[in-house]
């Protein structure tokens, strides 16, 4: 569940959500939602077919399954789709190319390094070693992912990649309008006083004093 939940955040990153944009449209929402309830599913059906159809006498590990495959398959599913969410971003957000050309360089390893790595094991590898060389890669990996994440938004001063440095109001909604992040804003507008604007506003007439006799 955790690289789930971690591929979702990508998405969600790679779409531009808390960025660029302050919500996601409809359409963006509801492929999102089918495709991490698939991915959980498909994980689910694994674990299934490993209780269920392997044999306790002989030495298999989890990824020889064939719903594993899937899961390949849809984790390259996934770098792809961030790829491509990351580029209309950027595309629509020239500013923002830095730190999406930066993310998407070093999470693409991320991606690819846990299928390429279970490929290796199953075809190459000897059934006895697969669980540890498995295992320990995966661990690597997930940490990598997890340790870049953690660098790229590092809420510091010094980070200027992520925009901790853009104001709420200055997210956007679902549209693109053009240079966003040049609206300037002060971080403390200036107030009229209110009994200077007053004054303004009150004639300067001399006021008038009855004597009554």
């Amino acid at each position: 569940m955790a690289t789930i939940t971690f591929i979702f955040l990508l998405l969600l990153m790679g779409k531009g959500y808390t960025i660029t944009r302050a919500r996601l449209s409809s359409r963006g929402t509801v492929r999102l939602f089918i495709f991490t309830t698939s991915f959980i599913m498909l994980e689910v059906a694994t674990v299934i077919w490993e209780i269920t159809l392997f044999d306790p006498a002989e030495v298999t590990y989890i990824s020889e399954s064939f719903p594993s495959y899937f899961v390949l398959l849809v984790r390259f599913v996934a770098w792809a789709w961030f790829i491509r969410a990351s580029a209309i971003t950027v595309h629509k957000y020239p500013t923002k190319r830095t730190f999406y050309a930066i993310m998407c360089s070093l999470l693409s390893l991320w991606f690819i390094a846990g299928p390429i790595v279970t490929i290796f094991a199953n075809f190459v590898l000897d059934n006895w070693v697969r669980a540890e060389v498995v295992h320990g890669v995966d661990a690597a990996v997930v940490a990598y992912g997890f340790i870049i994440f953690l660098v790229l938004t590092c809420p510091v001063q010094e980070n200027r990649y992520f925009p901790y440095h853009v104001r709420a109001n200055q997210v956007t909604d679902c549209d693109f309008p053009e240079n966003v992040y040049e609206v300037q804003y002060t971080a403390n507008p200036p107030t009229t006083d209110i009994n200077e604007h007053e004054t303004e506003q009150t004639p300067s007439n001399p006021s008038s004093t009855t004597h009554v006799e």
